[in-house]
């Protein structure tokens, strides 16, 4: 049996700290989510269309999974930044303009994985974040849409 949650959970709690004073509040452990908050969690991701999703509803959705304790502060970080556009002075604009994240996040990690990409999202941890989100958002659609209410996968090899 894989256990995704591992995905989610990325680095560890002690990493995670040191990154964001977020962290400081007390999380549960994704192991220790009961069938019914792993089933109401499921149903809430289910409302959300991955390939059609607005930057509003990404920040929600990163939200909820980092306070279950299902994504660190990183992934939530990246989900955060999103395809956000700002104004001449600096304000958001577009919250709830569509875009197809799972595209977006790949075409992302591709740049920030390219010879000479700079900036904070072309570090290592830029490129980790995307990559660690990447993961997170493959499990969420498998988990959105699996007849399983778990985070865990039986496969065979």
């Amino acid at each position: 049996m894989i256990n995704v949650s591992g995905i989610f959970a990325g680095f560890s709690a002690s990493t995670a700290i040191q990154h964001s004073n977020i962290q400081s509040e007390k999380r549960p452990d994704p192991i220790e989510l009961k069938e019914d908050d792993l089933r109401s969690l499921k149903e809430e991701i289910a409302g959300y269309d991955l390939e059609n999703i607005s930057q509003q509803e990404l920040v929600a959705l990163g939200g909820t999974l980092f306070h279950e304790g299902l994504i660190n502060d990183t992934v939530y970080a990246v989900m955060g930044l999103g395809n956000a556009e700002y104004d001449e002075r600096g304000n958001q604009i577009n919250e709830h303009k569509k875009f197809n994240a799972l595209e977006y996040f790949d075409k992302q990690l591709s740049l920030s994985s390219e010879p000479g990409a700079g900036g904070e999202l072309g570090s290592a941890s830029g490129k980790d974040g995307y990559k660690q989100l990447n993961q997170v958002l493959s499990v969420l659609k498998f988990f959105a849409t699996s007849n399983t209410p778990d985070l865990a996968l039986k496969t065979k090899a």
